[in-house]
């Protein structure tokens, strides 16, 4: 996949695989599972934090996401840039105000499937591609919290983490490695589950003048 600006590194994964755990743990991959086959749209604030293992580095950025199955996915930074990366099934589009232009890249067959965002969209099967892991919450009883990693060898990442509440399985926050150790560690505000999402917000305005770039 093309590499575009850091903070568009990231498009957010979700939830799980079967694993052979104990019958606690794997209670709560059942409920997660079944949350999965319910889920129709996400919507909400994130802070995402990117940090380049080599550099040893940390960016900040903030914005809102939107998630609509089957594979529409916007994420709108705010800070410390404003910039839009929107998948539509298709294409995806990302959008910096700065530079003034948008890239637009044709996905390939399969390829969102195999990213860490086809679980939110609705486009793979969990057990077909993860392991997972319920890990220890610590002080933190009232979390569940998940490691997946993935299956496929030629995988572009390591591993995802997820903190989601264990009452209602409200999606905390998340943690993606990639293949070189950098570590992007997203915070959920105020999501929305299954609530109707504005079609505009799966639509870029783009200002007049601003460069295309079709690759």
């Amino acid at each position: 996949m093309v590499s575009f600006l850091p903070m568009s590194r990231c498009l957010l994964p979700l939830l799980l695989a079967l694993a052979v755990v104990r019958p606690a743990a794997a209670d709560d991959l059942s409920r997660v599972r079944h949350f999965l086959t319910t889920l129709e749209s996400i919507q909400g604030e994130f802070v995402q934090h990117a940090t380049n293992r080599a550099t040893h580095t940390t960016q900040e950025a903030l914005g809102s996401v939107w998630i609509e199955r089957p594979a529409r996915v916007r994420w709108h930074y705010t800070r410390p840039a404003a910039q839009d990366v929107l998948i539509d099934g298709e294409r995806m589009w990302v959008y910096s105000k700065e530079l003034e232009q948008v890239v637009i890249r044709r996905l390939a067959p399969g390829e969102l499937a195999r990213t860490p965002l086809a679980f939110l969209a609705g486009l793979a099967s969990l057990d077909d591609l993860y392991r997972a892991e319920v890990l220890p919450t610590g002080d933190h009883p009232e979390e569940l919290r998940l490691l997946l990693t993935p299956k496929e060898k030629e995988a572009r990442f390591q591993s995802v983490s997820l903190r989601l509440k264990r009452d209602d399985l409200t999606l905390l926050g998340m943690e993606v490695v990639d293949t070189v150790g950098n570590l992007t560690a997203i915070a959920f505000h105020g999501l929305k589950v299954n609530r109707p999402v504005d079609p505009a917000h799966f639509a870029l305005n783009l200002p007049k003048g601003t460069q295309r770039i079709e690759q």
